[in-house]
């Protein structure tokens, strides 16, 4: 589990639809920090563990 997964709620990772919209803002924080391919694999990791 990434650090950046404690850092949201866990109502905002329900609400989070993970297709890397411009809304989205937490699959956009994992893009920034670690990239476009190794961001969309830790988000997709982590949003499965909720």
């Amino acid at each position: 589990m990434s650090k950046l997964r404690k850092d949201f709620t866990e109502k905002e990772w329900k609400e989070c639809c993970g297709s890397f919209c411009k809304d989205c803002k937490i699959a956009n924080a994992y893009r920034e920090k670690y990239g476009k391919r190794e961001g969309e694999k830790k988000f997709n990791k982590d949003k499965k563990k909720k």
